[in-house]
């Protein structure tokens, strides 16, 4: 029997199409329960917002909500570790898988948010995003250069060659980017009929 490795079962279509599912799931709970007020800023939730953080997070405080939110993310990411022995590859996999899911669950949530979608997708309308590039916030290209990084770190403790790593990362990223292609096109079709 062979038994494949953990960074090769997260780098198939099946598990990129999970991975859309997850952030997708993220991104409408998200909606719920902040609606057009993004970063928790309406939320009863508490905040860590001393000055020399604020500049670590572009200006976001920290809060009860996120740390639980993601808390929980990364534990159910860590569940293979229950099946399987841990190793730093599978780690340095899982965190790249985070980084990746981070940002694609957020661009999400502006995505599918009634009171956003891609026209409103702006530092103009986007308080929390203080730094842009390209018209892109500077915390998505940190996030997709942190998983990279992270999948690449993986596959060097794997034996894969570093191109293939960098393959495969590529290849969940433009999927999910495709995936999020229909996701917009559904929610604008969506956002019309209910007009």
């Amino acid at each position: 029997m062979v038994r494949a490795s953990l960074p090769q079962i997260l780098s198939s279509t099946g598990f990129t199409l999970y991975l859309f599912v997850i952030c997708l799931v993220l991104a409408l709970l998200e909606i719920q329960i902040e609606g057009a007020d993004g970063w928790a800023s309406a939320l009863p939730t508490w905040r860590i917002q001393p000055k020399w953080l604020l500049r670590l997070t572009s200006g976001k405080a920290i809060t009860g909500y996120h740390i639980g939110l993601n808390s929980l993310l990364l534990l159910w990411l860590h569940l293979p570790f229950w099946f399987v022995p841990w190793n730093w590859s599978a780690e340095f996999t899982i965190a790249g898988t985070y980084f990746l899911m981070a940002v694609q669950w957020d661009f999400l949530w502006f995505v599918l948010n009634p009171h956003f979608g891609l026209r409103r997708f702006s530092r103009a309308r986007i308080w929390w995003f203080r730094n842009w590039y390209l018209g892109i916030p500077r915390e998505y290209y940190v996030g997709l250069i942190l998983s990279l990084s992270a999948w690449l770190a993986a596959g060097v403790l794997n034996g894969t060659r570093s191109w293939d790593s960098a393959r495969r990362w590529l290849l969940c990223a433009l999927t999910l980017l495709a995936l999020t292609f229909c996701a917009a096109l559904w929610a604008r079709f969506r956002h019309r009929r209910l007009q």
